[in-house]
């Protein structure tokens, strides 16, 4: 009753915070070092591989019709690698290492970022008896932003003397290049109660030190926001084999705010006791973006993912509703997720002690 109710007043929470600028990924439980460092290194196996991949709205919309134009949507990679070590032998205190990296390439301007970090973490035992753990964590990286102004078109290039040669653009940004230092910290709790059930909460702080967000040289720089990221999961049975696992992100990065909440239903294909472990889970989720005076319901997100052993796949789209279904006609983004534990004892299958946080 403590893990539900700490998890309802998360819930309750959620319309004091929460579209960010930074790109980030709907199945954000599978990109875990991109939403917080504190979860790094934290799971069943010694050693984790996870990689995301998403595409959205890579086509060009004129008239209300799809035209197929290649790499004029939105593309996010990432891949992350971390792993876990006790900091002595007598202790069951643990420290997480980890290295993640994103690239982003987003509308016909072609605007490219591209990150690397490293992360640090710090997870505490609170008691030796009951599985309760807190973390704290810390990254620091670098990041690259470039644009491409080849295909930009803007309104005061129109030459009405002779339209098919428009006129040269003068104002532009001379600098199309720059890299900044980017920092962020952030803590989380996570316990359990029995087997089967697990609950973990977090809170993140991105780009602490406000780096340079401008492509302009000699000018007052803008500065990229800090953003805030509250996020929270739990897993129950509610059935034989069975289990409901709901999840919560909620963002705030300036004027920018974004809520998603959602669940998955688990259900265990392999009995128990048995050696191996295969599972099914099939969920939805709901984003909402802050509007003019309240939140608008922007995308419905349809995910499921199958887990074997050391490895885990998952596939989701996202269908779009908001106002923009007039021109995208519901079509949103497709977006793949995988992960591979290394270490990991595959013959204790469904045995396996969940000190894993699943959120």
């Amino acid at each position: 009753m403590k893990i539900k109710f700490l998890f309802f007043i998360v819930l309750s929470c959620a319309s004091f915070f929460a579209f960010a600028q930074d790109p980030h990924f709907t199945q954000f439980s599978d990109a875990p070092m991109l939403v917080n460092p504190a979860n790094t290194g934290f799971y069943k196996g010694m050693y984790r591989f996870t990689g995301n991949f998403r595409n959205q709205w890579d086509y060009r919309f004129v008239n209300n019709n799809s035209i197929a134009a290649p790499n004029t949507g939105y593309t996010t990679f990432a891949a992350g690698y971390d792993m876990s070590i006790k900091p002595s032998k007598n202790t069951t205190d643990m420290i997480g290492l980890g290295i993640q990296l994103l690239s982003d390439r987003a509308g016909e301007v072609a605007l490219n970022s591209t990150f690397g970090q490293i992360n640090l973490a710090y997870w505490k035992k609170l008691d030796a008896v009951k599985n309760r753990w807190i973390s704290a964590g810390f990254t620091i990286g670098f990041e690259q932003r470039k644009i491409d102004y080849t295909n930009l078109q803007l309104p005061d290039q129109y030459n009405p003397t002779d339209p098919f040669h428009p006129y040269d653009v003068t104002n532009l940004p001379v600098n199309n290049n720059y890299i900044y230092t980017d920092m962020g910290m952030g803590v989380k709790y996570f316990a359990t109660s029995t087997k089967k059930r697990m609950v973990n909460i977090g809170f993140a702080i991105a780009h602490i030190n406000q780096p340079k967000n401008s492509f302009f040289f000699g000018l007052p720089s803008d500065q990229l926001y800090r953003k805030f990221t509250i996020h929270a999961g739990m897993r129950m049975p509610i059935a034989y084999k069975i289990e409901l696992a709901p999840t919560l992100l909620i963002m705030r990065q300036g004027a920018w705010m974004e809520f998603d909440e959602g669940a998955y239903i688990r259900f265990l294909l392999t009995e128990v006791k048995s050696k191996e472990l295969m599972a099914y889970n099939i969920g939805v989720w709901f984003r909402q973006a802050n509007g003019s005076n309240a939140f608008i319901q922007d995308a419905i997100n349809l995910s499921n993912k199958l887990e074997f052993n050391q490895y885990s796949i998952g596939i989701s789209y996202d269908l779009n509703v908001s106002k923009l279904t007039s021109t995208t006609k519901l079509k949103g983004g497709v977006e793949l997720s995988v992960s591979y534990q290394g270490g990991l004892d595959a013959s204790l299958g469904n045995k396996r002690k969940p000190v894993c946080p699943v959120f």
